[in-house]
């Protein structure tokens, strides 16, 4: 079957060879399935891009002649992988090979028409695509106007949104590539209108700029606890037992602490920063903050108002520092 997929003989011989063998009572219809998962799982081992669109059409005639369902043949996910492997292989000649948009649309959709993918699988083949052409274009550490178009143009195609990337690509090379479009947009003056479902409502002027997922949300807590002073004297009444004079006085100590209030999402807008989750939400206005400090992994923020810190882990604070300061101008 591999042999068949690699080179194919005639539809003619590739049956009669296979009846030979099930005649001769040699194959099970089991082992027939199971022998044409490990032919695919090889074949798509062995393939290399670019690819021609013989590979889906040999392989839509190998699963017609052997007449298995789609399922059977996908048990193990052997042919999503290989309708992976070869739609990734299309979709870099955009950035390698100068194709065209309407060129890499068209040998993806003649992939799905043979080896569907559902919807998830489809557009993480995108986004990891996406996301090596943002690492290759980074290792220089520049990014050229020409990369720049690039990516946008290949993400506008595929309706891949910069500003809202899955969770695995929030640290990515991909994602620094959207945050650096954003701020160069913005200091332009252009917002971006993202029409993307959120669970918070943005005003009539505000636009979504980027998305941060599984944001640790902290808030300074303060307790008191009570100390007390005492005065006079004690004197023994007997062994053991003491009698204390005096007065006592109490005075009260806090201690602050940073509190985990939630994990959520924070949204930054063109006006706020606004936290949410199901236990908590937040909006802070630019214009009500009076302090902010970055950390590597998070910002800390102090708001007009309300004396107690807040801080907010679990993602790169360069985007917000950047944009604040551009608000601050």
């Amino acid at each position: 079957m591999f042999s068949y997929l690699c080179k194919p003989v005639t539809d003619r011989d590739f049956v009669e060879r296979l009846k030979g063998i099930q005649n001769q009572g040699n194959m099970t219809d089991e082992e027939k399935t199971g022998c044409a998962i490990k032919a695919l799982d090889k074949f798509t081992d062995a393939i290399h891009r670019p690819f021609s669109h013989a590979v889906e059409q040999n392989v839509g005639r190998l699963m017609k002649l052997l007449n298995v369902p789609y399922s059977a043949l996908n048990k193990d996910n052997a042919l999503d992988k290989l309708a992976q492997k070869v739609i990734k292989g299309h979709l870099v000649a955009f950035f390698t090979d100068g194709a065209t948009e309407h060129q890499v649309k068209t040998d993806v959709r003649n992939v799905i028409s043979v080896l569907p993918l559902n919807s998830e699988d489809e557009n993480e083949a995108y986004m990891y695509v996406l996301n090596k052409a943002a690492e290759n274009f980074m290792k220089d550490g520049i990014l050229t106007d020409k990369e720049e178009q690039l990516i946008r143009s290949f993400a506008q195609a595929f309706s891949l949104p910069l500003d809202h990337l899955p969770v695995k690509y929030k640290d990515s090379d991909l994602a620094k590539i959207g945050e650096m479009t954003v701020l160069k947009n913005f200091a332009k003056g252009i917002v971006p209108s993202t029409f993307v479902q959120l669970p918070i409502l943005l005003g009539k002027s505000e636009s979504l700029l980027w998305t941060y997922n599984n944001v640790t949300f902290y808030q300074e807590k303060v307790e008191k606890e009570f100390v007390r002073n005492n005065g006079g004297f004690s004197f023994k009444v007997m062994k053991g037992v003491y009698y204390h004079t005096g007065r006592s006085k109490g005075r009260p100590i806090e201690h602050k602490y940073m509190e985990k209030i939630a994990v959520g999402d924070l949204y930054v807008t063109n006006q706020n920063l606004i936290y949410y989750s199901s236990e908590k939400a937040v909006k802070i206005p630019y214009k009500k903050l009076i302090g902010i400090t970055p950390y590597s992994d998070g910002i800390e923020v102090l708001k007009d108002g309300n004396s107690k810190r807040m801080v907010f882990q679990g993602f790169d604070s360069w985007f917000v520092v950047n944009l604040l300061s551009m608000v601050s101008v």
